[in-house]
């Protein structure tokens, strides 16, 4: 396998003005538990997978000893109101190349281009201080995009802010394949699985589609896991400290190369 390929899993499907909504691990590994639980709660089906050498050189061993191929999986879900497609795109990891990021982005996007997408949302983390209620940023491949996200109370992502990693390729790339995209990215401090902040994600992707998501797991899990976690952004700030240190010290020394 010298490039990502797409293996379909089911097909009898009928694919009807499909939205796009992207998730990969990231910051607080934020768009992966999204979209995973979306695809849970809404019962979507796995309809093909996407395979790519850029992917880290590992295979997975489920339950019953299988080595399996890291992966990103495509689901569809059907609006009973408008009958609109609803395609959630879960991945296992980003690609591991700058290369990698670009065409695993593209093959995403070529892809649900020829089932009929025009417009994708891809969700993730923010790097920030969190001080109360996360907040969410949106970022978009034109104003237009971005208006309609921010008025249902998104604050418009900071001038010069880098968006890293697929979700911002996939954002560069999207008008080449002829469509539209944000990036709805909320606040994180980045080092732990922030299931706070992907409530917040979620709340706005189930007013951004019309329809009513239950959040109340994600409520119980994210009890358990602050609780879990209490402490350890103390010792991952005492590590941080620590780390810089070793930096200023490893400045100050004198290198000789030969």
């Amino acid at each position: 396998m010298r490039k990502p390929i797409v293996v379909w899993v089911k097909r009898d499907l009928e694919f009807n003005n499909p939205l796009v909504i992207e998730g990969f691990p990231g910051l607080g590994y934020i768009g992966r538990i999204v979209v995973d639980y979306i695809v849970e709660k809404l019962r979507a089906v796995e309809f093909a997978r996407l395979y790519t050498p850029y992917f880290p050189q590992h295979v997975l061993v489920d339950a019953y000893g299988e080595a399996k191929l890291l992966k990103a999986s495509f689901y569809h879900w059907l609006k009973p109101d408008d009958r609109q497609s609803i395609i959630l795109v879960a991945g296992d990891s980003q690609a591991q190349t700058i290369e990698g990021q670009y065409k695993l982005a593209s093959t995403i996007l070529g892809f649900t281009r020829k089932l009929g997408a025009r417009k994708i949302l891809c969700v993730g983390g923010y790097e920030a201080y969190v001080d109360g209620r996360p907040k969410l940023y949106v970022a978009g491949t034109d104003p237009e995009i971005v208006g309609e996200a921010a008025s249902i109370g998104l604050e418009v992502g900071r001038v010069g802010s880098p968006i890293v990693g697929l979700a911002g390729v996939i954002l560069g790339i999207a008008k080449f394949y002829d469509m539209k995209g944000i990036a709805v990215l909320a606040e994180t401090p980045g080092y732990y699985p922030d299931a706070i902040a992907a409530k917040e994600v979620i709340l706005f992707v189930s007013k951004y589609i019309g329809v009513d998501i239950d959040v109340g797991d994600l409520d119980v899990y994210a009890a358990r896991l602050s609780q879990a976690l209490r402490g350890f952004e103390e010792v991952a700030e005492e590590l941080r400290q620590l780390s810089e240190s070793a930096r200023i010290i490893d400045r100050g020394r004198l290198t000789y190369i030969s």
